[in-house]
């Protein structure tokens, strides 16, 4: 949540219902995080949204990185009340070649893990955040692993998603391959979406609010729901005019 607080404030100014969506592992420590799976952050989402749904007309999704995918994979099941989905920087390509193996490191480790005052071969890997305040130093391979997974899980169920989708993508992320986005566009094959590119060197361009990042997503989202409002006007009018 104090990743996306600052576009989340702007939405509160402009009206808006928001619910910030923790998902477990995150903003607590690298250990907690080791212990979660990309099931655990799903859950996270889906009773995020159900709690939001009971409160509003509409619920757009807005995520940045893993919960960028996580809000894709939830579009595919198709919720009532889901208007759009936006989805910023989103892990599908890496950058560091060496994320091939983390599956592989991750089964060494399970496997020696109960041997090792270590826990395991290589249980963190060091990190060298863009927000040290609010990302972890340390990254436990297992929370990696779990990113490749949830990326096989994504990429089965793109076609089912059917609302309109915004993908934005940083031009040279230092975290995420560039044509991260272009991938999950090619298989949203049923969903109207919008490709943006952001010129920047930085993945955390929400937080940063990186060339008018903000301002697009808003754009983007106030527009989806006047129209909705609008389709539901007319709905409610042709209701009572027969």
């Amino acid at each position: 949540p104090a990743e996306m607080k600052p576009l989340a404030d702007k939405f509160i100014d402009k009206g808006f219902t928001v619910y910030a969506v923790r998902l477990p592992g995150h903003g607590t420590s690298p250990a907690d995080l080791r212990e979660r799976s990309w099931e655990d952050w799903m859950s996270a989402v889906n009773r995020a949204y159900e709690i939001l749904a009971t409160c509003v007309d509409s619920v757009c999704l807005v995520g940045f990185s893993t919960g960028g995918a996580l809000s894709l994979i939830q579009a595919s099941e198709r919720p009532d009340k889901l208007a759009a989905t936006v989805v910023v920087n989103p892990p599908v390509k890496f950058k560091n070649k060496n994320m091939m193996f983390v599956p592989l490191i991750h089964n060494v480790s399970e496997v020696v893990r109960w041997a090792s005052s270590f826990e395991g071969v290589m249980p963190y890997r060091a990190n060298n955040p863009e927000h040290a305040r609010i990302n972890y130093r340390h990254i436990p391979v297992r929370g990696v692993y779990e990113l490749v997974r949830m990326n096989y899980a994504i990429t089965e169920q793109l076609a089912s998603v059917e609302c309109p989708c915004l993908l934005m993508q940083s031009t040279n992320d230092p975290v995420i391959a560039a044509d991260s986005s272009k991938v999950l566009l090619n298989k949203l094959i049923n969903a109207d979406t919008r490709y943006v590119e952001v010129e920047s060197d930085r993945h955390g361009i929400v937080y940063e609010n990186t060339n008018g990042t903000h301002k697009t997503i808003l754009q983007y989202i106030e527009k989806i729901t006047d129209v909705k409002n609008q389709s539901d006007f007319f709905k409610e009018d042709q209701k009572w005019a027969s």
